[in-house]
């Protein structure tokens, strides 16, 4: 989603959102897992639950590129799913958007994750700079070259 926002290749946003998280948390929630050996248990490992239309605008700010401004319908984006699954299988070729990804973007997948930031001590870091650190990875990786923006 950085990088779709980053060379301007998104347009648009579902209804939907999910709980978003720095990798860094969830890699500190893991070691310190394995230092407190709680057997068994199950963690989330979360931070911030935002709707798409929110987080884009954060990847937007980060990236210095436009947000998505177009709402597609959820009954919209699913028909588009159904489409692309369809045209994919008939042509062998990978869909845009399928069916189940369309479904999930249209559903609030928040969570919560207290259980890892009291149990695991894990931080929380703000989203917005977990998105700037991921852009900046991405860019010395050349995933986000200059050139890839100007299309």
């Amino acid at each position: 989603m950085i990088i779709a926002v980053a060379k301007r290749k998104l347009r648009f946003y579902t209804g939907g959102g999910r709980n978003f998280v720095s990798v860094k948390d969830v890699s500190s929630a893991i070691v310190n897992s394995l230092e407190i050996q709680n057997i068994g248990k199950y963690y989330i490992t979360g931070n911030e639950n935002i709707s798409y239309r929110t987080f884009f605008k954060k990847i937007a700010t980060v990236v210095e590129q436009p947000a998505p401004q177009i709402k597609i319908p959820n009954w919209s984006i699913k028909i588009l799913g159904y489409m692309g699954n369809l045209f994919g299988y008939l042509l062998k070729k990978q869909p845009l958007i399928s069916y189940p990804v369309a479904c999930i973007s249209c559903e609030n997948q928040f969570a919560s994750s207290e259980d890892a930031k009291n149990e695991l001590k894990m931080p929380q870091t703000p989203i917005e700079v977990a998105i700037e650190e991921c852009y900046e990875w991405f860019k010395t990786k050349g995933y986000c070259l200059l050139y890839d923006v100007e299309e």
